[in-house]
């Protein structure tokens, strides 16, 4: 194909100005003045403690999974449970305060619980519990096969108890926002 020689397009020529035939109905049009606006630029105010109530629930639930992880591997030394430890005794009461909070928000004013921010911070919760629990379930099953293959030495009762450790957390996690965000709709 030569492009040396590209296609002229002729300006359209002048015309009488445009009529409307007698009997037709006019055309509905947007002004130009319009610009289609996202509907949530910014988070609102409740939207931010949403957020920190999400950052307080992945650090807690990444400490209590970190507790009992040791404690199923039989790790009680003071070293390994010290900082799981600390994490719960630091997010789980601010947890608490921001839950009950906004769940009293949440009984005053029913629209805050269909609030953009609000969703979004509960669906992107959801999202990354469902990848947890999904590819905890990958590691489960991927453990049984090398098992079988004769590659790992563990046991599969330590395996099996580490992944149900993680998905009654995790799952815990995802039902309790599953359900709130259905029963909002």
């Amino acid at each position: 194909m030569d492009n040396s020689n590209p296609p002229q397009f002729a300006a359209p020529a002048p015309s009488a100005p445009f009529s409307s035939p007698p009997n037709s109905r006019p055309v509905a049009t947007a002004p130009a003045a319009v610009i289609p606006q996202p509907v949530v630029k910014v988070l609102s105010p409740r939207g931010v403690e949403y957020v920190f109530l999400t950052i307080c629930l992945f650090i807690g639930a990444g400490g209590l999974i970190g507790a009992l992880l040791a404690l199923v591997n039989g790790k009680t030394d003071f070293n390994v449970l010290a900082f799981p430890v600390a994490v719960l005794a630091v997010t789980v009461p601010i947890f608490a305060w921001l839950f009950l909070r906004l769940k009293k928000a949440e009984v005053r004013d029913f629209g805050l619980k269909l609030d953009a921010s609000k969703r979004r911070s509960t669906q992107f919760t959801q999202i990354v519990t469902f990848i947890v629990a999904l590819f905890t379930l990958i590691g489960c099953v991927s453990g049984i096969f090398t098992k079988l293959a004769g590659q790992y030495k563990g046991s599969l009762i330590k395996l099996a108890l580490d992944a149900l450790v993680i998905l009654v957390v995790d799952g815990g996690i995802l039902v309790y926002y599953w359900l709130d965000e259905h029963k909002a709709i």
